[in-house]
């Protein structure tokens, strides 16, 4: 008889993990069923779809709901562990919002909207004192997770976990139809949903910051403009994205985390704000050094006596021009080139260098990802396995990114 012997899985590739993934019924896909291995299976546009979302986290965070669970019972039965002062501050809270939702004819202002937002991030980090920390994703099966949901919804609801209250209260005024979500108002809904520990609502505002309708000031009835997706207003601000990022990592949710960069750093939005803001004034300043190259050139001419004008005006500029060319063109390949940033995810070898410069944000998000999910020790960094991992990295080399490149590594490079 042979002995046995454990062969470690090979990585599936693309068409069998999409293969894979839509053979699975819902409640099983949580390894390889997120958005990115939908949208090449099926060739649509690069949007997200989170129909799984809600049983992924049932089977992946059990723990973490026990805690909340306990959490529920225990502040119920002693409004002392986080303190009366901030149960009346959220009750006040909700007084407060319930009062614009009441308000459906009328568009609150700004001046109303951010302070009670601020007013949320202050009980948020109140409240973020006294949550357990969550814990670990862990391996128990689905089933468990349901039942433990039942009972948790029979037992002891979330509804009367002050964090759940206080998370639901700022995502109601977030739907709000007369609510305009403005980027500072949307750093705050950041900022109290990653203190509460629900980063998961932050998707659906994500979505709506580029696609709700856009209330008129001082219109009763409230009318409403249909904004456009893809227009530059429309995208996440960088410090909001890593933020949002942060979050889904500090919850242990590497799958939510790969969706906030889709729903971030990949939308076009994003891309012609980068375009406009970072490239277009460069841009503009290469485009004004001929002219000014000329002028000089003239000046020179008509300055010197050795010479025809003509002649020594065309040696200058040509001279000028290439000088200019050569340093401009350095200078362009040193910045896309740069990767002392870099720690675990890298560009492919051809990666284009414009792709490089454009997408730079997008590769550092999804490097902090490798770095929370990953070992922590830098000499175990490439011994990482399961389906979870190699579904990762597939999903980092469709974007023309490679983890733990050999030929990076210290190692490899002792000078």
């Amino acid at each position: 008889m042979n002995p046995t012997r454990l062969v470690r899985p090979q990585p599936r590739t693309l068409h069998q993990l999409c293969s894979l993934t839509l053979r699975q019924p819902a409640a099983s896909r949580q390894a390889t069923s997120f958005a990115t291995f939908h949208t090449n299976c099926l060739g649509r546009n690069p949007q997200i779809h989170r129909p799984y979302l809600s049983a992924r986290h049932a089977s992946t965070k059990t723990k973490a709901v026990k805690e909340l669970r306990t959490a529920a019972i225990n502040v119920e039965s002693d409004p002392s562990l986080i303190g009366t002062d901030t149960f009346s501050a959220i009750n006040n809270l909700e007084k407060k919002i319930n009062q614009i939702l009441s308000q459906k004819d009328s568009v609150p202002s700004e001046d109303v909207l951010v302070p009670i937002m601020r007013e949320a991030d202050q009980l948020a980090a109140m409240v973020q004192k006294s949550t357990p920390e969550p814990a670990p994703a862990s391996k128990q099966s689905a089933s468990d997770a349901a039942s433990l949901l039942s009972d948790l919804e029979t037992a002891a609801p979330l509804a009367r976990n002050p964090a759940e209250k206080l998370s639901s209260l700022v995502h109601q005024l977030m739907l709000h139809p007369p609510v305009f979500i403005n980027p500072e108002m949307l750093e705050l809904y950041v900022k109290v949903q990653a203190k509460l520990r629900q980063p998961e609502k932050i998707l659906d505002i994500f979505e709506l910051y580029a696609t709700k309708p856009i209330p008129k000031p001082n219109s009763s009835p409230v009318q409403y403009k249909q904004p456009k997706p893809d227009r530059i207003l429309a995208a996440i601000p960088t410090k909001i994205a890593n933020e949002a990022v942060d979050a889904a990592l500090a919850n242990k949710d590497m799958f939510l985390a790969m969706e906030m960069v889709e729903n971030t750093f990949r939308t076009r939005a994003f891309n012609k704000a980068k375009l406009v803001r970072k490239v277009t004034l460069p841009l503009l300043g290469v485009g004004s050094l001929p002219i000014a190259l000329y002028y000089l050139a003239q000046m020179y001419a008509e300055a010197q006596t050795s010479e025809e004008n003509f002649t020594a005006a065309l040696k200058v500029y040509a001279g000028g021009s290439a000088y200019l060319a050569a340093v401009i063109g350095l200078g362009f390949v040193s910045i896309s080139t740069w990767n002392d940033q870099m720690e675990r995810v890298t560009w492919a070898k051809g990666t284009p260098l414009s792709v490089r410069y454009m997408r730079e944000e997008e590769r550092a998000a999804i490097d902090r990802i490798a770095l929370a999910v990953g070992f922590r020790d830098k000499n175990r960094w490439g011994e990482e396995e399961g389906e979870e991992w190699e579904a990762f990295l597939e999903w980092a080399a469709m974007r023309w990114m490679v983890v733990d490149d050999v030929g990076l590594q210290e190692e490899m490079n002792p000078s």
